[in-house]
């Protein structure tokens, strides 16, 4: 008996998640119920995938038709999911992209997971044991962001970006209570290939048009109007190498960011991370506060700052705010 192929058409789909995620990928893969993988190859010339029916092997047959079923049925959800009340898309991408900028410090750029779910406050009480599991050691959104999020949309468009590339998918969990699945990204190679050349042996911080740069290139920080964080960043920008007090600072700017703690009003401008060690190697609102507008790769060394991540961290910083 020959094999048989059934033809699956993108445009069959309602929505452009199958167009979309699936057009990075070399294959499509699924898993039967005895863990054996099945692997449909596409055809780029008609955007369709093909898989080749085995009358010998009618487990692996079963177990495609049944994850098609289930590709149907989550194409049908994110439709629904995606025309329901979400974040916008700027904020959505920008809770993405600080995920992302996680998960590459611990996975590395080529493999990094992500788990979404459209589970509002998902607990072990409501997600299978295995999903609640993954979602726990992976998981590095905060519990708000959960069913809120424009997650499909604002993936694709870190893709169109050229940001991303998606090498793996995975529908996890379909129930009446939402759907959880997993994709696979890598960050693009011009991501760490072109930092070293301009960014050889010394980083500086320069301000244009109240947006915060380092070396020209990378855009860290977009602050909002002239709100009492910038006042208080340009203080410190017009006295860099001073150690100063919360005390030492100017009436102004001491009535104007208050109680707030120096970390706080950082990482609103776009310091974080192994950025703010190395501009900022003193910040304790206790203690005081030193800026340096420059710095060398002998300060990243001695102040303990993991280079390949200080450069990774402003690679994904500007993708950020610069995403053109």
């Amino acid at each position: 008996m020959e094999n048989q192929s059934v033809k699956i058409v993108f445009n069959e789909f309602q929505t452009d998640l199958l167009i979309g995620f699936f057009s990075d990928l070399e294959k499509l893969r699924f898993k039967n119920q005895n863990n054996r993988t099945v692997s449909i190859n596409p055809n780029k010339h008609d955007g369709s995938w093909v898989f080749d029916m085995d009358p010998y092997v009618p487990a692996i047959n079963e177990a495609f038709s049944q994850n098609l079923g289930k590709i149907k049925y989550f194409d049908r959800l994110i439709e629904g999911f995606s025309s329901s009340n979400l974040y916008p898309i700027v904020k959505s991408k920008d809770s993405i992209t600080d995920c992302i900028e996680k998960l590459s410090q611990k996975y590395g750029l080529t493999k990094i997971p992500l788990i979404y779910t459209t589970v509002l406050f998902p607990s072990k009480d409501n997600l299978p044991a295995l999903v609640w599991a993954e979602l726990s050691s992976i998981g590095c959104f905060e519990e708000k962001y959960f069913g809120h999020i424009d997650f499909i949309n604002a993936v694709l468009e870190l893709k169109k970006e050229k940001n991303i590339e998606i090498k793996g998918f995975e529908i996890m969990n379909l129930d009446g209570a939402g759907f959880t699945f997993k994709i696979i990204l890598a960050l693009k190679k011009e991501l760490g290939t072109h930092s070293e050349n301009k960014l050889s042996d010394a980083y500086e911080i320069s301000i244009k048009d109240r947006e915060i740069w380092i070396n020209n290139t990378y855009l860290i920080g977009k602050p909002h109007g002239a709100g009492s964080n910038m006042e208080f960043f340009s203080f410190l920008f017009e006295h860099p190498n001073k150690f100063f007090r919360k005390s030492e600072l100017p009436d102004g700017i001491k009535n104007e960011i208050k109680s707030k703690k120096f970390s706080k009003i950082l990482n609103s401008l776009g310091f974080k991370g192994e950025i703010l060690k190395a501009f900022f190697p003193k910040r304790s609102t206790k203690t005081g506060l030193l800026f340096n507008k420059v710095i060398s790769d002998k300060d990243i060394e001695e102040r303990g700052i993991k280079k390949e991540i200080f450069l990774r961290e402003l690679e994904l910083a500007n993708i950020r705010n610069n995403p053109k």
